[in-house]
């Protein structure tokens, strides 16, 4: 994140921290105090270590445990709107799965699927 926008989220009173999806204590401790969290996490290829299977699942598991142990009520997911299983696409199958974590993960949920015109809502909560 660049500094502009560090700065441009702490006018709105947010707290800004640089922590990776890899560490659940440092996200729950980050999530503490909060009614809901917003994942929006995500990569468009492979390179090195940023894999699907590490970004999008495991990342997203991280997060939702993280919101648990944080007491975190609702999460906000981004995905893709061609998200789907066994369509021979690593991509969508892998951001398929990480909605399917957030869907089984007992929390309030809301998952924005983009692009799309209109986007593509679905939600067990309104919008956080």
């Amino acid at each position: 994140m660049q500094t502009k926008e560090i700065h441009q989220l702490e006018n709105l009173r947010a707290q800004v921290f640089s922590i990776g999806i890899n560490d659940v204590d440092k996200l729950a401790e980050a999530f503490s105090g909060c009614d809901g969290v917003a994942h929006c996490t995500g990569i468009n290829r492979e390179i090195g270590k940023q894999t699907y299977q590490k970004v999008h699942i495991e990342g997203t598991q991280n997060v939702i445990d993280a919101a648990k142990l944080a007491n975190v009520t609702r999460v906000l997911l981004i995905s893709f709107l061609n998200a789907r299983p066994n369509c021979g696409s690593a991509y969508h199958e892998s951001k398929w799965q990480a909605e399917e974590i957030v869907r089984n993960s007992g929390l309030d949920y809301t998952v924005i699927k983009k692009p799309g015109s209109p986007m593509a809502l679905e939600t067990t909560c309104s919008i956080i």
